[in-house]
């Protein structure tokens, strides 16, 4: 529900970050047999920085990457 409420939002600040320049490490997870990946852009984790907007919870399933995020906007 949240995601789909902010997905433009989500959309517009991936954007952002991505004409920067994006580069994507593929982890060597899946998930429904698509590639995991970590994105940055300018120096800047794209997956943080849409957690810790808020747009996007951390998911357990991949470790504790941006936990941290999730909890501080969870504060704000």
């Amino acid at each position: 529900p949240v995601a789909r409420a902010h997905a433009q939002e989500a959309r517009n600040l991936a954007r952002g970050l991505a004409s920067w320049g994006a580069r994507c490490r593929d982890t060597g997870q899946r998930s429904w047999n698509r590639v995991v990946a970590v994105c940055e852009a300018g120096g800047q984790d794209i997956g943080a920085a849409v957690v810790r907007a808020g747009l996007a919870v951390a998911d357990p399933r991949y470790g504790a990457a941006y936990r941290d995020e999730e909890a501080a906007a969870r504060r704000e």
